[in-house]
């Protein structure tokens, strides 16, 4: 479980699809690791827990009101039902690093995940790669027909990200409150999964394109409960 980054559940469920038979729920094997019961798995090995929604009475603000809001966002993207909805975000390296940082994107409906390696965190190097996918993905427009971010100024170039290359608009992109990040959550949560293969402080300009894409592929066939165990490759 620890050398291929799986969750309990996950491991779980896969050593039953290996024909393993047991009648351990997922809490159970969660309270046999707090109890210390796995000589070489603590509670310290698992996954940090989401981030806490605001109590009743909080409100967030949205910084730059001129921008398309994912308060005016259409149903069908909260539904989850419609391919094509992806949410946006950095991970980011040491402040005193390179600078070089990864662009994460995840597909509402399916999980599907995409990794890029960026120089920097302009918004000039964010357009790079949208304007390379639609150069080169024939079905781009059908592959990404909304993007929901949150208020980082290297995603703040509005016009300029969703211009086309070849004319015209090439996507809609939805601005989330200031400090709401369950707003994107799925790609909150898929970037938590991406730092158990790169720590906090993980210098990227030291990490290989190819064990990048690696990660991207362990994402895209790692199970989950909410796709009923079937992996984001599989449900695409």
């Amino acid at each position: 479980m620890l050398r291929e980054k799986y969750s309990p559940a996950v491991a779980l469920e896969l050593a039953r699809r290996e024909g393993f038979k047991t009648s351990i729920c997922v809490q159970t094997l969660y309270n046999y690791i707090d109890g210390g019961l796995f000589v070489e798995l603590t509670s310290d090995d698992l996954l940090e827990k989401p981030k806490r929604r605001p109590r009743a009475g909080e409100k967030s603000q949205v910084v730059h009101p001129d921008l398309p809001s994912i308060v005016d966002r259409p149903a069908v993207i909260g539904a989850r039902t419609e391919y094509g909805h992806w949410e946006m975000d950095l991970v980011v390296g040491p402040q005193e690093g390179s600078g070089a940082t990864l662009l994460t994107l995840t597909e509402r409906r399916t999980r599907q995940e995409l990794i890029f390696k960026l120089p920097d965190k302009r918004a000039a190097s964010v357009r790079a790669v949208f304007d390379k996918l639609e150069r080169t993905t024939p079905d781009f427009y059908q592959r990404f027909k909304t993007l929901t971010t949150d208020n980082g100024s290297e995603f703040l170039e509005h016009d300029l990200l969703v211009k086309s290359v070849l004319g015209g608009q090439r996507f809609t992109v939805f601005y989330c409150h200031s400090y709401a990040a369950w707003e994107k959550g799925t790609n909150e949560v898929h970037n938590r999964m991406i730092r158990r293969w790169f720590p906090k402080g993980t210098d990227f300009a030291k990490i290989s394109r190819q064990k990048i894409k690696a990660v991207e592929r362990w994402m895209n066939n790692y199970p989950r409960k909410i796709l009923g165990w079937k992996t984001p490759a599989e449900a695409a």
